[in-house]
C-alpha cells in the first residue's frame, strides 16, 4: 500500500510540473537542464519549482496556535476618518512556531518590537478581511508600494523597503488577501481581485499616486491597476508609474485558447490542467501538499529560484512555512490554481499610461526572459516585432517602456540581490518623481 502511494505521489506530481510548465512550453528544453544542474532535494518532484513553492507557501495543516482571525497579533484598531478603511498599528508578533515530529517544520518566534521584514508593521482591515502591512520612510516622500509574488509575502522586500525609505521614497509593502499574514478566507481569488485590493490600498492607506513595485504575480497585479478603466473610478490617480520584476502570464499556469498554440496541443495541455483541476478538488490534495512542505523541501525548493542560496535563510523559510500553517491556507491555495489566470500582460500593457521600468533575471526557471512575456517586454523596448509601439490610448510604450536584462539572476532578483536592485529602481525613481 505504501509502494502504491508513493507511486501516486510521483505520477501526480509529474502531473501538476506539466501541467505548470506548458504556458513556456517553448522553452522547456532550455529550462529543464538548468533545473537539474540546481541543487534541489532527491526527488523529482523538486525540478519543477513552480507547484511545488507554491504548495510549500500555501498548502497544509492548520495550527490551531494560529489565530484563525488575525494574521497578525497585538494590535489595537485606529478607524481612519471618512474612509472604508480601518487601520490599526501592530505589534510584529507571531506565535512560534514549533518543530513537529511529523513535518519537521522549524522551531521559532518571534518577539515584539521585531522588524526583520524591513519597516513598521500595521494591519488595515479590507471587505472585513484583516491585511499586514509595513511603512518606512519620510511621510512627505514620494510614494512606493511593493506587491509580492505566489507563495510568499512583503517580508520577501525586507531589504529593498528600507533601502528605498533611507533614498527618501516612502515606501509601503503590503500581504495580498490569502497570501503571507493577510487573512485567508476561502472565496474566489484572481488578478482583478487583488487589483481592487492594491487600489484600495493606495487610495484609503497610501493617500497620494504610488509608483507600483511587483514582482512576478505582483507585477501583473501592477498592470490591472494601472488600467485607465479602473483608475477612473477613484479620487485621484493612483499611479504615476511601474516596476516589473520577471513578470510572470497568469494567477497561475493555465493556458486560454492562442493563435500562437497549435490546436492538438491546446487539447493536450487543456486536458492536463482539467486532471489538475480535479485532482486538487479530490482528497488527494492535502496529504500529496502536506508531504511537500517540511522545512527542508521549502528551502530547497526556494534555493531553485535563487541565484545566491545564501539569501534563502531562516528568516525567509520561517515566514514560507508559517503562512503554511494558516487556517484557510490550503483552501486558498488550491483556489488560486484552480482559478481563472486572469488577462495576459501583453494585454494589459496595451492600455498602460504610466512610464514602466522592466527588470529580468536571465537564469529564471519559471518564466524564462526568452518566453513569451519575455521576449514581448524586450522587443517593446526595442522597438521590435514583437509588441506595438504606440497603444490604443496613443502613447508610445517605446518611449516610455525600459527594459533591463539581469546577468544570473532567477526569478526574485529584488531579494537575491537587493543592492544592485535597489541601486537600479531607486536611480529610474530619481528620474521619474525628483
Amino acid at each position: 500500500q505504501s509502494k502504491r502511494r508513493g507511486m501516486l505521489v510521483v505520477v501526480l506530481s509529474s502531473l501538476f510540473a506539466a501541467a505548470l510548465a506548458a504556458p513556456n512550453a517553448n522553452d522547456a528544453p532550455s529550462r529543464l537542464p538548468l533545473l537539474r544542474k540546481r541543487h534541489v532535494a532527491g526527488s523529482m518532484v523538486t525540478r519543477v519549482p513552480r507547484i511545488f513553492l507554491s504548495a510549500a507557501a500555501l498548502g497544509g495543516g492548520e495550527d490551531p496556535r494560529r489565530n484563525p482571525s488575525h494574521g497578525i497579533h497585538g494590535s489595537h484598531d485606529i478607524s481612519t476618518a471618512g474612509s472604508r478603511a480601518h487601520v490599526s498599528h501592530v505589534s510584529r508578533r507571531v506565535p512560534g512556531y514549533v518543530a513537529s515530529s511529523q513535518s519537521g517544520e522549524m522551531s521559532s518566534a518571534r518577539v515584539d518590537g521585531e522588524k526583520e521584514g524591513g519597516g513598521d508593521a500595521h494591519e488595515w482591515v479590507w471587505r472585513g478581511n484583516k491585511i499586514a502591512w509595513k511603512e518606512a520612510g519620510p511621510k512627505d516622500g514620494p510614494c512606493v508600494v511593493l506587491i509580492h509574488g505566489f507563495g510568499v509575502s512583503s517580508s520577501q522586500y525586507r531589504d529593498n523597503l528600507p533601502a528605498l525609505a533611507a533614498k527618501g521614497y516612502r515606501t509601503f509593502a503590503l500581504d495580498l488577501l490569502g497570501l503571507g499574514s493577510s487573512e485567508k478566507p476561502v472565496i474566489d481569488y484572481s488578478i482583478e481581485m487583488w487589483a481592487d485590493q492594491v487600489s484600495d490600498f493606495v487610495q484609503e492607506v497610501v493617500g497620494r499616486p504610488s509608483v507600483l513595485v511587483g514582482n512576478s504575480i505582483g507585477s501583473l497585479i501592477g498592470l490591472a491597476v494601472a488600467q485607465p478603466s479602473r483608475i477612473e473610478k477613484y479620487a485621484f490617480p493612483l499611479v504615476n508609474g511601474l516596476v516589473l520584476i520577471n513578470c510572470a502570464i497568469g494567477m497561475n499556469s493555465k493556458i486560454k485558447e492562442d493563435p500562437s498554440i497549435p490546436p492538438w496541443q491546446f487539447f493536450i495541455l487543456s486536458s492536463l490542467f482539467g486532471l489538475v483541476d480535479f485532482v486538487l478538488n479530490s482528497p488527494v490534495a492535502k496529504p500529496l501538499f502536506n508531504s511537500l512542505r517540511g522545512q527542508e523541501n521549502i528551502r530547497n525548493l526556494l534555493t531553485n529560484l535563487y541565484a545566491n542560496p545564501a539569501r534563502v535563510d531562516d528568516y525567509l523559510v520561517r515566514e514560507v512555512v508559517t503562512a503554511a500553517n494558516d487556517v484557510g491556507a490550503f483552501e486558498v491555495f488550491v483556489k488560486i490554481l484552480t482559478g481563472d489566470p486572469g488577462t495576459r500582460p501583453e494585454v494589459l500593457m496595451e492600455d498602460v499610461m504610466v512610464p514602466t521600468y522592466v527588470l529580468w533575471g536571465d537564469n529564471d526557471p519559471v518564466t524564462p526572459i526568452n518566453g513569451p512575456v519575455g521576449k514581448y517586454f524586450k522587443g517593446l523596448s526595442e522597438g521590435g516585432d514583437l509588441g506595438s509601439s504606440v497603444n490604443s490610448n496613443g502613447r508610445n510604450l517605446q518611449c516610455t517602456t525600459t527594459f533591463e536584462t539581469l546577468p544570473g539572476a532567477g526569478h526574485c532578483p529584488h531579494d537575491d540581490d537587493p543592492a544592485v536592485i535597489n541601486g537600479k529602481i531607486a536611480a529610474w525613481l530619481d528620474t521619474l518623481l525628483r
